[in-house]
């Protein structure tokens, strides 16, 4: 249930209700126990506490928190794209998900596209997604392709309409 109203400044886009994912790393108390189950960073040297990764889904606006997913910061399947494929379930058709370029991936993407909701993604500059449509307020429609179809396969579904509307100035009224 959406804390923020029809009112709350920078909550809704249309008839989207405006969520974001994100994470931060926490200090935890110094004890064997925390080190035990969430690890220290490694670098240069080891973190002088134990530190805990934590993801949440927000809604935008009135900054409530959705759901929010904890684990490790280092180790195996710590990152802030595993903790955040646990959420994307509480995800629905009425909202627009926001995200920053560490969160991309095809796996969560597919997870988080199948619930429905609407994404809207920035991505690294090494990630190639073929243009679909220009929209008119000057972002576009791209197409999102598994990594790993690669060679004759990819090519087939990189083809008209993707290709075919390349052109700059070929910008339709709005990508709804």
């Amino acid at each position: 249930m959406p804390v923020a109203t029809e009112l709350t400044r920078g909550a809704w886009l249309g008839e989207r209700r405006l969520v974001v994912v994100d994470g931060f790393v926490w200090d935890a108390p110094d004890t064997q126990e925390n080190t035990a189950a969430f690890g220290r960073a490694h670098g240069v040297k080891d973190s002088a506490f134990a530190q805990v990764r934590v993801v949440t889904l927000s809604e935008c606006g009135s900054h409530a928190v959705i759901g929010a997913s904890i684990g490790a910061v280092a180790g195996n399947k710590s990152g802030e794209q595993t903790l955040a494929r646990q959420l994307y379930p509480q995800l629905d058709q009425d909202m627009l998900l926001i995200a920053d370029r560490g969160f991309y991936g095809f796996a969560g993407w597919s997870l988080a596209a199948d619930t429905g909701a609407a994404l809207l993604r920035r991505v690294g500059a090494t990630v190639s997604l073929p243009l679909v449509a220009w929209c008119d307020d000057g972002s576009y429609l791209a197409l999102v392709i598994d990594p790993k179809i690669r060679g004759v396969a990819r090519d087939r579904l990189d083809t008209p309409p993707a290709r075919a509307s390349t052109s700059m100035s070929a910008r339709p009224a709005s990508c709804g």
